[in-house]
């Protein structure tokens, strides 16, 4: 997994984008965020790159991809570069 956001909840403006949002991107999956104007896509991006922050969230997993030796050559590892547990 390259990155994990889970209970999202974000009120810009009065007006609620998130309510319990989660999502997960795992490793050579291709994501695209498609949605009206206004719908939160833009700040779903600050929210993961810490420019704005959630009225409340879960857990957030950042992940770094490495490659590493091992006995068969080379293999790609997601390393955690970034793990925030709120309280």
């Amino acid at each position: 997994m390259l990155l994990g956001l889970r209970s999202i909840n974000l009120t810009l403006g009065g007006r609620t984008l998130f309510d319990d949002a989660s999502a997960q991107i795992h490793a050579a999956e291709r994501v695209g965020l498609v949605g009206p104007n206004g719908s939160g896509k833009t700040s779903l991006l600050r929210l993961v790159t810490d420019e704005i922050e959630p009225d409340s969230l879960g857990p957030v997993f950042k992940f770094a991809r490495r490659k590493a030796d091992n006995d068969y050559g080379y293999d790609y590892v997601d390393d955690p570069v970034f793990v925030c547990v709120p309280s």
